[in-house]
C-alpha cells in the first residue's frame, strides 16, 4: 500500500481548522474516513480528497436543500419507527 497519510494536525491546517474540531466530528460521525492503529488517527489522503470532492456546491440553496430532505428522510423514519 501507498498510501499518503495525514494526522490530524495536518489535515486541521490543511483546512484551516482546530485538531479539536476534527476529534468533535470523528465523535459524530462527520468528517472524512479515517484509520485508527493503535492510538493514532490517520487520514488517507484520498479519503480526504473525497470528502472533499463531496462538498463542492454550486450555491448556498444547494446546502439548504440537502438538509431539508435529509430532515425529511430523518421524520419519515420517525413515523415508520413509531407505527
Amino acid at each position: 500500500m501507498n498510501d499518503i497519510l495525514l494526522t490530524p494536525q495536518d489535515l486541521a491546517k490543511r483546512w484551516n481548522l482546530e485538531p479539536n474540531t476534527l476529534g468533535q466530528w470523528r465523535w459524530n460521525g462527520r468528517g472524512p474516513k479515517y484509520l485508527k492503529i493503535n492510538r493514532s488517527i490517520l487520514y488517507r489522503l484520498e479519503d480526504v480528497e473525497e470528502f472533499e470532492k463531496q462538498k463542492v456546491r454550486h450555491s448556498t440553496s444547494q446546502i439548504l436543500d440537502e438538509k431539508l430532505k435529509q430532515e425529511s428522510g430523518q421524520i419519515s423514519y420517525l413515523k415508520v419507527c413509531k407505527s
